[in-house]
């Protein structure tokens, strides 16, 4: 398990563009091809520079089957904090990024480890870089300009490709995103108590790689660009893992 929760951390630590906001766009005009889709929603999210999430994790894989306290904060295009943690709030892992490179502590053995911030390619078996990870845990994953066939449905749109595929709600924003390369796959979804609210309270993230497991975010508490004090320190006492 602590293999799988190491996992899952390096798949959400990972610095993002800035997507600008194009006022003059109709939204209430349906688009009229794959372009103006991607166009309409890569204008709705709104940057974010600081992120405070805090929440429930449950994590599962084979026979596995956990559920764990999870803190997140975030600093646009500066550093992803990570802190998981086992009932009665013990911290058990704590992780930071950058833009390049990735620190991981394990409380339970006493031990750190510090890669380089491409190591989650290896990991995820899928070109996914620094960007396009930090976006998914800010809830702003970026539609990438590639050739799309676009299909409207009851529910939103649908655009599929050879490698990339999403699912958009009625309002422009992206509900589900499957990676395919070959038989690696990695997808995760976004879902809302409150149609309204903004920032989505759950993100469920699959792989189906080196390693298959699944991850199910659950927000109690999101605060958005409040100043964060964010601290990482690696006690002498910890030893390198290998």
């Amino acid at each position: 398990m602590n293999k799988l929760i190491s996992i899952l951390i390096f798949a959400l630590t990972l610095c993002s563009c800035s997507t600008q906001q194009l006022s003059s766009i109709d939204y209430s005009i349906a688009p009229k091809n794959s372009n103006e889709l991607i166009t309409m929603v890569n204008s709705k999210y709104k940057n974010i520079e600081w992120l405070s999430l805090k929440g429930k994790i449950n994590l599962i894989k084979e026979n596995q089957h956990i559920t764990l306290g999870v803190n997140i904060k975030h600093r646009k295009d500066s550093v992803i904090w990570i802190s998981i943690s086992a009932p009665f709030g013990i911290e058990i892992i704590r992780a930071q990024a950058t833009c390049d490179s990735i620190y991981f502590l394990n409380r339970t053995k006493k031990s750190w480890l510090i890669k380089p911030s491409n190591y989650i390619k290896e990991i995820l078996m899928h070109d996914i870089d620094f960007e396009n990870l930090q976006n998914i845990i800010t809830a702003k994953p970026i539609i990438l300009k590639k050739k799309y066939k676009l299909e409207i449905q009851d529910e939103g749109f649908a655009l599929t490709s050879e490698f990339y595929n999403y699912l958009v709600s009625k309002d422009f924003r992206i509900k589900n995103v499957s990676l395919v390369n070959g038989e690696n796959m990695v997808s995760f979804s976004y879902n809302s108590n409150d149609n309204n609210e903004s920032f989505p309270k759950q993100l469920s993230l699959k792989v189906n790689s080196q390693e298959q497991f699944e991850a199910n975010l659950s927000y109690s508490k999101v605060v958005i660009d409040t100043p964060l004090k964010i601290s990482f320190k690696i006690p002498k006492s910890y030893v390198e893992q290998r």
